[in-house]
């Protein structure tokens, strides 16, 4: 059951950005290498869920 389907946000995109070259931290690299696969699996799943809802 959807509530207030009417009212829902059409998806938006989601960006990582960090600065390249001698301005890049290996710290925000790491993490984007970590966040990005992760988010990008939990966004389908919540994608598919949202399709079987409807």
């Amino acid at each position: 059951m959807v509530l207030l389907a009417e009212a829902e946000h059409p998806p938006l995109s989601a960006h990582l950005l960090s600065p390249s070259g001698r301005m890049s931290v290996p710290k925000v690299r790491a993490f984007v290498d970590f966040a990005a696969p992760r988010l990008r699996s939990e966004f389908s799943r919540l994608a598919a869920e949202a399709g079987t809802l409807r």
